[in-house]
């Protein structure tokens, strides 16, 4: 559960750590995925005082409103695996955005691939 806060949280210091990106309407990971989550937040374990933020996004494609569900799932399932690393629940913030802060554009495969990604920063 998100604090009512969420997006007023002042960072110290944000790093992107890694980004996992899906196929259209897919919500799995892969092996590969997995091993992108591991080795991303394996350096930061014995750390203290820091947040694991995961954000997903969807490309602009489909209905909004389904984009937005599909991206909590996805911020769901990659928060899953960041606590099969060991990683406490308190210390993880997942939230899908829907089509929030497109980085690329929507009129090419390439384009929409690329936004349709989960984010995994450490905010300390």
């Amino acid at each position: 559960m998100l604090p009512s806060n969420y997006e007023e949280l002042r960072a110290i210091n944000d790093s992107l750590i890694a980004t996992v990106h899906f196929d259209a309407n897919i919500t799995d990971l892969s092996e590969a995925d997995k091993n992108i989550i591991r080795t991303a937040i394996a350096p930061w374990m014995q750390e203290k005082g820091y947040m694991v933020l995961i954000n997903a996004y969807t490309d602009n494609t489909g209905n909004p409103m389904l984009n937005e569900e599909l991206s909590t799932m996805r911020a769901g399932i990659v928060a899953k695996e960041v606590m099969g690393t060991g990683l406490e629940e308190t210390s993880i913030l997942a939230k899908g955005w829907g089509e929030d802060k497109m980085i690329a554009t929507n009129d090419t495969e390439e384009g929409r691939r690329t936004n349709r990604r989960v984010e995994i920063r450490i905010r300390r």
